[in-house]
């Protein structure tokens, strides 16, 4: 695969693997390409991306088009344990309830490869209203964000969009938290946002969310918890409103 082609490959990646099915091939030949533009932009991994979550394993790094551009090393995501939260009130089993830290390549894996979530970036009707089944989760912006996802079984029911701070990797930012309508009210959304505060604890970062819409104004609370209790893990910032 050229340069061009990769960095093609990585700018439609979202939508061809929804429109074509791509699968476990054709995702690792566009993530072999994008390091052959990387390489030939002179790109490495710099010593601030390797000290951000020092001591733990890395799932790889998400490098857009902007940090070639500005031959940035982009963010290294950090693995982190499956976390498990056992069943619930409404017929969910135990272990089938979990959240995992995911690269952009391993959500669009997912949608690629399991039925569950083929459709996670489409639309669908929700008491005659026609709705995204994760509101804010925006196929062309995944590719640059973590995503702390929560799944009941296979189906994905939530996630939580983190970035890096490009400027100031000290924070960590927080660019939505969205929840499947059939299941929200279930605390998953506490669940996404808790993990998204020992994410960033992990990784000696600080928790910023972009702002809060009216939708998201019930989220505030929650927040403010987590400020509470991770505090090295405290927004160093004031909340603010959309």
């Amino acid at each position: 695969m050229s340069g061009a082609a990769a960095m093609k490959g990585l700018a439609t990646l979202g939508k061809s693997a929804l429109e074509t099915g791509l699968g476990q091939t054709a995702l690792a030949e566009i993530k072999e390409g994008a390091a052959v533009v990387a390489a030939k932009a002179g790109v490495k991994l710099s010593q601030e991306a390797m000290e951000i979550g020092a001591g733990t394993a890395s799932k790889g790094t998400i490098q857009t088009m902007s940090d070639l551009f500005r031959r940035h090393p982009g963010e290294v995501v950090t693995a982190v344990p499956r976390r498990y939260l056992g069943g619930g009130g409404d017929g969910i089993k135990a272990h089938t309830l979990s959240i995992d830290i995911l690269h952009p390549d391993e959500l669009f894996t997912r949608v690629a490869t399991q039925r569950q979530n083929a459709n996670l970036f489409g639309k669908q009707l929700e008491n005659g209203i026609e709705t995204r089944r994760l509101h804010y989760l925006n196929v062309n912006e995944a590719r640059e964000q973590a995503h702390v996802t929560l799944s009941l079984g296979n189906r994905i029911a939530g996630i939580g969009g983190v970035r890096s701070n490009r400027m100031d990797p000290t924070e960590l930012w927080v660019d939505h938290i969205s929840v499947e309508a059939k299941h929200q009210g279930k605390g998953y959304a506490r669940h996404i946002i808790e993990s998204i505060y020992d994410y960033a604890q992990r990784r000696n970062q600080q928790v910023v969310p972009s702002g809060f819409t009216t939708m998201g104004q019930r989220l505030k609370p929650i927040f403010m918890e987590m400020n509470e209790r991770y505090p090295s893990a405290a927004s160093p910032l004031p909340f603010r409103n959309f």
